[in-house]
């Protein structure tokens, strides 16, 4: 029997994607000395359906400690799993760590019997915690945990942010085969965000702050999977944060002799002629922008740093070079943005289509608890899982109806699955009834001009449609 089954519960995407978070977490456990089963349920249920009973049947517990990685989108799914498996084996003891438990730790031990969550980075947390559970000193001494004592939701001090990420172990790619993840490897340059954008948590997990890999240690762990490997995937939010270090890992790893094509993310006001140069011209072939709205006021709320004018020129830049594709991306159901603001946004998503190598995608806001709209605009969540399936969200989220049992458990629990609502306002429903009429395969110019009609009726009555 393992120390430890590590289980990752990331699906919810049209395909499966390299565990990465996971695997460093089994890896950093086998270095220091404990046998870990992982396993992966992206490769079990192909269908990303929600079904408790099947993440249950998944599990098949080969260790008394079950670590679970947790995306928002799992987050109903392995909580109805884990209930079952309590009744079955209530002496297992589950932890949670991952995106989704880091902001709701505490609203999660309050209704579920889940018995540690690891905040954050969870390295160095989870070998401490698997060491005073071994041991059995008192877990009060492990920094960046929820846990339950006595019935009692206790949380720790958080964890100091990790700053010498070369001294991580790189992920245990020995548990995984390249081929079942389309032989993509993910890589991720550095850690944190800097930037504040009003949808996003991801300031809980790293203080708006970065910390970087040298190029040396990201260079080694390419070279480790490169034979693997047919592409390569920058995972960073910002790879390009820092023009003259992304251009030294992009030539480090050509000295080395790699010569894969690989993807990253782009940002607006950070791409010039030299960059855009250097990344076409080494081989990457799809570059992604989150433009977010076709409104300047939108993305001024936003904070995102842009205005709409410099996406679009930077866009239009950017496909004149020799990039296979360029992918830009935008958010609908913002509770304070007006009728004519998202008509706004869907011309700019037109504009985009008629671009040669263009691809565009739009979805729906996330209601995420620690993010700065939610702090704001919470009181007005809503959930209805016919929603989902007619404003095109992710496989998981468009067969929710059919799953009444956890429908009900997100119902139930706002607090602890907010990721699953909307936030209503008064123009919500036209909004959707627009989305839910668009091929996004197919854009044609007809929508457009149909689009066009209803913006400039909205500004003959004031830009209002309530």
């Amino acid at each position: 029997m393992s120390d430890i089954l590590i289980l990752n519960s990331g699906f919810g995407e049209y395909r499966p994607g390299l565990p990465i978070g996971p695997l460093r977490i089994v890896s950093i456990l086998e270095e220091k000395g404990f046998s870990v089963d992982f396993r992966d349920y992206q490769l079990h249920d192909p269908t990303r359906h929600p079904d408790p009973n099947e993440f249950y049947s998944f599990m098949n517990p080969t260790s008394d400690i079950v670590g679970i990685s947790v995306i928002c989108n799992a987050l109903p799914t392995v909580l109805g799993a884990v209930v079952k498996l309590k009744e079955e084996h209530p002496d297992t003891l589950v932890i949670l760590g991952g995106p989704a438990p880091t902001d709701v730790g505490g609203s999660i031990l309050e209704e579920y019997p889940v018995d540690v969550i690891v905040m954050g980075e969870g390295e160095y947390t989870t070998v401490e915690l698997m060491e005073a559970l071994q041991e059995g000193t008192p877990l009060d001494t492990v920094k960046g945990i929820v846990y339950r004592d006595n019935g009692k939701v206790i949380t720790t001090p958080p964890r100091e942010r990790i700053k010498d990420l070369d001294s991580l172990p790189f992920p245990a790619y020995h548990h995984v085969n390249f081929a079942d993840y389309q032989r993509l490897a993910c890589i991720m340059s550095a850690r944190g965000c800097p930037y504040d954008c009003g949808f996003c948590s991801a300031h809980s997990i790293w203080q708006r702050h970065m910390e970087y890999r040298s190029v040396e240690n990201i260079v080694e762990e390419v070279l480790q999977v490169a034979d693997d490997s047919i592409m390569l995937g920058f995972l960073d939010d910002t790879f390009v944060i820092q023009k003259s270090r992304a251009m030294d890992i992009i030539d480090a790893i050509r000295g080395e002799g790699v010569d894969l094509p690989y993807t990253c993310n782009g940002k607006i006001t950070l791409m010039d002629d030299e960059l855009l140069t250097k990344l076409s011209e080494t081989g990457c072939f799809q570059l992604f922008y989150g433009v977010e709205s076709g409104s300047n006021r939108v993305l001024q709320k936003l904070h995102k740093g842009h205005t709409i004018e410099q996406a679009r020129e930077v866009i239009r830049k950017t496909v004149t070079y020799d990039f296979e594709r360029v992918r830009t991306s935008y958010i609908w159901g913002f509770p304070f943005s007006s009728l004519e603001e998202f008509y706004d946004t869907l011309m700019s998503m037109g504009e985009d289509i008629r671009l040669k190598k263009a691809v565009t995608q739009m979805s729906l806001l996330s209601p995420l608890p620690s993010s700065p709209i939610f702090q704001e605009y919470s009181h007005l969540i809503r959930f209805d899982p016919s929603i989902q399936s007619r404003a095109g969200g992710l496989p998981i989220k468009q067969s929710l109806k059919s799953y009444p049992h956890v429908t009900e458990m997100i119902k139930e629990y706002p607090q602890v699955f907010s990721s699953f609502y909307y936030y209503d306002h008064p123009e919500f429903r036209q909004k959707l009834e627009t989305i839910s009429k668009i091929d996004w395969k197919i854009w044609e110019v007809e929508s457009e001009k149909e689009l066009l009609e209803k913006k400039q009726n909205l500004e003959g009555k004031g830009g209002s449609e309530e």
